[in-house]
């Protein structure tokens, strides 16, 4: 009896300590989420609006931000962030591969500058990727296609990338629209555009 007693109590403790791990885990998930976000709004060094500024606070919930659709109640992850069309300036932080439920990502017709970080190509559940009429400028990650099989959309359009398009474009074999003109890329590829010239 004392027996099934003691093993009672160490299944108790096995399950608490097991739902806490389990939790524990969830609530870094979405903290990551969080400073994901908080890490690109100090790269934005100009919010005309100050949308950003107001609605992006750290005593809210982050799903809850203008731009920011999270998942269901399961696991209120960042499934989509549209912030376009909102008149900011800034770069786009390496933190930003950390979203790793992010399958929307549009920060069209702002003027986000600099080089795309290699941490985009984390983003691994993405099949929209709208950039296009901002400053970025340099090459694409040579990864890029590569990492994001599920590409639908990807827009690059009125930017000032360069150089080669990497050829393992054509591993993205679900994209359904392309918008790469008025850019300064070079090769073959630069004149692959599809249906997206306006994207």
């Amino acid at each position: 009896m004392g027996r099934i007693f003691s093993l009672c109590i160490f299944l108790a403790f096995l399950v608490y300590f097991s739902t806490l791990s389990f939790v524990n885990a969830e609530v870094t998930d979405i903290s990551t989420d969080k400073q994901a976000l908080l890490a690109l709004k100090s790269c934005i060094s100009h919010d005309s609006s100050n949308l950003l500024a107001n609605n992006w606070s750290i005593s809210s919930f982050f799903c809850d931000w203008i731009g920011v659709t999270c998942g269901g109640a399961r696991h209120q992850r960042v499934t989509a962030l549209d912030i376009s069309n909102l008149g900011l300036t800034g770069t786009l932080p390496p933190q930003i591969g950390n979203l790793s439920f992010l399958a929307t990502l549009s920060i069209r017709n702002n003027s986000f500058h600099g080089s795309l970080p290699d941490e985009l190509t984390q983003l691994r559940s993405l099949k929209y990727l709208n950039l296009g009429y901002n400053r970025f400028s340099g090459g694409l990650p040579e990864s890029i296609f590569d990492n994001l099989p599920n590409l639908e959309f990807f827009s690059l359009h009125s930017n000032m990338f360069k150089g080669k398009i990497p050829s393992t474009l054509s591993k993205c074999k679900h994209l359904q629209q392309l918008g790469l003109s008025s850019n300064n890329f070079i090769g073959a590829h630069s004149e692959r555009n599809r249906k997206l010239d306006s994207a």
